[in-house]
């Protein structure tokens, strides 16, 4: 009886459901009249909404009613028409949409983790589409990022460079505070925070939407100098794709492509990149003889494969899969040692599955992925006048689950909750090949989150408030870190060993945001966030080389907190005009940076490095400003300027060991440039595209004494191109322009100009 009126009571709510009429419709480009796929259909007010297929057509399943329905297309002004349905009868609704490069209409989803206009969001929110992706000069993904305000991107060996870091608001070399994601599911490793960028391939993604500022009420510890996520191209025909094959610089062949499929209810992907180089002379020591200075080639392939099915109008499920493996050579190869050298290699892979569902106004996902890496870096050094190797090992493994419940309360409101839970682990020994030492290093974290966010318009969209809290509980268990068949190789580390003791920490990250916005032609907006990191397990587990010297475990780090206070403005004076500013202040406590111990290593005979721990420094105060400007001067031609500015100060430090610790009070932090500044355009006329930049970017502190000024440079860039019908284009890229050569805060040496030839074939 029980299972009889459970089935009853489904078949009536199935029923209330679906009752009612359709909207069906198609959307057009005005200027072309051809249909738009993958546009979005969204029903004011409701959670309902529709997606176009390949020719531009969609339809909807509604209850009888009046509603207001917007069609909305990345680089297309949005469009909202009335549509009136009648029980039993299908109501037809067609769209022309007008193009604009004003990116104040685009749609974005990460600030809020509701779909929102940018303008719409009481944040700094930028976007860089597919469109500006294929003008740009992009062999990574992080080199489409070269252009954002407030973001400064670390790749000085361009395609050659084996570890990318790209970071936001002035958070300096460390991955961590920056939280990627790619399509929903975070790509920072627990172990150390960093991103393989170069696992990312740029032919897939179709817009990389940049929020700035502390995240972490809604995404939590990675997230406090903002969030980038990547979201891949949607497949709208039967068939399509992309095909790129390049040749440049040092012998470099590569061919990159991304495959789409739709049939019927399923969705199909495929996503491939391979690449080789030679590689160039990239190590600049005059000093240390004992290895032959060989170039640093390059070998990496990747593979990838996604299948969506879409139960219903309203139910549907994601698959993905994606492989990895890239070797890059250090440039060195002993002459006692191995006949490959000094190299390192990475293998990486991220598996993830999506559920998505609505009912009535509600809306969910729920989620999980699993990311590993095999990390293998081969090392070696001839001190005092014995060649040593050793391989460092590591296994890193992340995976997670979350789910996303949203819905509007009324028409003013949108809640949307959460809750997230990621685990991390680390397995990794230095092995000493040539002797019998072994340096272990192990640790788990663990972090559980729940999260809720309320969303108000108010005076007719005018007014919008957004307020979210999140609470985090991070745990740290079952680290190592012990020598085992200790010789005089790595006996100086014993003083370094620690008992590793449990952790747990919890926090609650609170965040508040104020909007006025008369219109599309002006928006001021104010907000506070919170930010919160806890300690990442290669600083607590691990000790080992890095570029600047030694570093050595320290298992008593604390969380890093952030309080975000922010101030935005947006002016439009004129439609092909859109200027935005933003200034900043955070207030960073238990700030987790470099400190020097006074001591010492010997690399080699005539090398010795400075030894180094992480530590909490206390306060730091980060004060930034941000300014853009986007002209489009002409229906072919857009102009683009912006500029950056940040500054750092340590402002309280607490000597912990005098005899040994320099005083940092008033000291800036280190790997961050004081300014940026790039200017450029985009050009295109039929099939004719021509992009080009100039950038500068200031002077940095090498190191948290402030003893060393990495000085400032400035590069250029440029692509053009050409299409045939609009199937094939060539394209002649070069990065870096005028050959200059820099050398980065790693000792890295930019291959100063690099120049590709391109041939890309649409299907």
């Amino acid at each position: 009886m029980k299972l009889l009126s459970c089935v009853c009571l489904l078949f009536v709510n199935t029923a209330m459901v679906f009752a009612g009429g359709k909207l069906t419709g198609k959307i057009t480009d005005n200027a072309t009249g051809q249909g738009l796929a993958s546009a979005n259909v969204i029903i004011e007010n409701t959670s309902r909404g529709a997606m176009t297929d390949k020719d531009g057509a969609y339809t909807i399943s509604l209850d009888a009613g009046t509603y207001r329905v917007t069609a909305r297309f990345m680089g297309y002004k949005p469009v909202t028409l009335d549509a009136t349905i009648t029980e039993g009868e299908t109501a037809t609704l067609d769209f022309g949409m007008d193009a604009t490069s004003i990116q104040s209409e685009e749609i974005v989803v990460t600030a809020t983790k509701t779909e929102r206009q940018v303008i719409d969001v009481p944040a700094r929110v930028q976007m860089v589409t597919s469109g500006t992706m294929k003008s740009m000069p992009v062999f990574s993904a992080d080199d489409a990022l070269i252009q954002v305000t407030g973001l400064n991107v670390s790749r000085t060996a361009g395609i050659l460079s084996s570890k990318s870091t790209v970071s936001l608001r002035g958070m300096g070399s460390d991955q961590g505070r920056t939280l990627i994601l790619l399509d929903g599911m975070p790509v920072n490793k627990t172990d150390g925070g960093t991103v393989n960028w170069n696992y990312i391939n740029p032919t897939s993604i179709e817009k990389i939407e940049v929020s700035k500022g502390a995240g972490s009420s809604l995404y939590g510890g990675n997230a406090m100098g903002g969030v980038i996520q990547m979201f891949s191209k949607r497949p709208s025909k039967l068939f399509s794709g992309t095909v790129t094959n390049e040749y440049g610089s040092f012998n470099s062949i590569g061919s990159r492509g991304y495959f789409t499929s739709v049939y019927k209810d399923w969705t199909f992907k495929l996503n491939g990149l391979y690449r080789v180089s030679d590689g160039y002379i990239a190590d600049t020591n005059v000093v240390d003889t004992s290895y032959n200075k060989v170039k640093s080639d390059l070998i990496e392939h990747l593979i990838g494969g996604a299948a969506g099915y879409r139960f219903s109008e309203n139910h549907s499920i994601d698959l993905s899969t994606q492989y990895y493996n890239g070797k890059r050579g250090t440039g060195k190869q002993y002459n006692l040692g191995t006949k490959k050298g000094t190299r390192t290699d990475y293998t990486n892979t991220l598996h993830s599955i999506r559920y998505q569902g609505r009912m009535n106004t509600w809306t969910w996902t729920v989620s999980g992925f699993a990311l590993n890496e095999i990390y293998n870096d081969r090392n070696e050094l001839l001190s005092r006048g014995t060649y040593r190797r050793y391989d460092v090992d590591s296994k890193r493994d992340d995976r997670g689950l979350n789910a996303l419940l949203s819905r509007p309360l009324g028409n003013h409101h949108t809640l949307t909750g959460g809750f997230e839970f990621k685990r991390g682990a680390v397995d990794a020994v230095d092995d000493y090949t040539t002797s019998s030492d072994a340096v272990i290093n192990k640790g788990k974290m663990s972090t559980a989150s729940v999260y809720i966010q309320d969303e108000w318009a108010l005076a007719q969209n005018r007014v919008r408030i957004t307020g979210s809290v999140r609470y985090d509980r991070a745990n740290f268990h079952d680290g190592v870190f012990r020598l085992d068949s200790t010789t005089s190789v790595t006996n100086f580390m014993r003083n370094y060993q620690d008992t590793m003791y449990d952790h747990s920490w919890q926090e609650i990250s609170p965040k508040l945001a104020l909007q006025y916005s008369p219109g599309q032609m002006f928006r001021v907006y104010a907000l506070y966030g919170h930010g919160f990191r806890p300690p990442i397990l290669d600083d607590m587990c691990r000790s080992g080389r890095f570029s600047k010297g030694f570093k050595i475990v320290n298992p008593s780090l604390k969380p890093e907190k952030i309080q975000n206070y922010e101030f935005g403005l947006d002016f439009r004076p004129a439609d092909p005009v859109m200027a935005t500013a933003s200034v900043y202040h955070s207030i960073g406590d238990d700030y987790i940076n470099y400190i020097s111990t006074g001591d010492s290593i010997a690399y080699s005979t005539t090398n010795r490095r400075p030894i180094f721990r992480k530590d909490n420094i206390s306060r730091v105060n980060i004060t930034g400003f941000e300014f853009d400007l986007n002209v489009q001067a002409h229906r072919y031609v857009s102009l683009f300027a912006n500029y950056t500015n940040v500054n750092t100060k340590i402002v309280k430090y607490i000597l912990r060991n005098p005899a040994v610790d320099t005083d940092l009070n008033g000291k800036e932090l280190p790997d961050v440039p004081d300014h940026h500044f790039s200017a450029g355009t985009n050009v295109r006329y039929k099939g004719l595209g021509f992009y080009g930049i100039y950038r500068y970017r200031g002077s940095q502190w090498y190191d948290e004494q402030n003893t060393r000024r990495v000085k400032g440079y400035s590069m250029a860039d440029l692509k053009a191109s050409a299409t045939y019908h609009d199937r094939y284009t060539v394209a002649l890229s070069v990065q870096n322009l005028f050959g200059k050569k820099i050398v980065d805060n790693k000792g890295v040496p930019s291959p100063g100009a690099v120049v590709f030839g391109e041939l890309t074939v649409s299907y």
